[in-house]
């Protein structure tokens, strides 16, 4: 699973959205009709753990979306900080009842003004 780096303002429904495309070794798109995607993360900044169900957007080709990342924590949330970093794994769940995870990536959280 390929991830990238990103920054979200924190505590609004932003417009970043995180687009998974699930592919084997070759590239080529799995199905995951079935399936279930959770967005998991934790932060050493605050107390407040992310456990987001994704969106199968295109189950056939492999598409898991997550849509307005900056509602995953609230103001309230992050209290003082200006910002807060978080790491995440997505956690696959098959048809089958078999379980797998990504590797690790970070995001960080920017409290409003930006």
């Amino acid at each position: 699973m390929a991830v990238e780096i990103v920054v979200v303002p924190g505590g609004i429904v932003s417009r970043k959205n995180y687009i998974l495309y699930v592919v084997d070794g070759s590239g080529n798109p799995i199905n995951v009709t079935g399936s279930t995607f959770k967005l998991q993360g934790t932060s050493a900044d605050i107390g407040t753990t992310i456990d987001a169900l994704g969106t199968l957007t295109d189950a056939v080709n492999g598409v898991v979306t997550w849509a307005g990342l900056g509602s995953l924590i609230t103001p309230t949330n992050m209290g003082a900080h200006p910002s807060v970093l978080y790491t995440f794994r997505v956690k696959w769940a098959d048809s089958g009842a078999k379980v797998d995870y990504s590797s690790s990536f970070n995001w960080t959280f920017l409290s409003a003004p930006f």
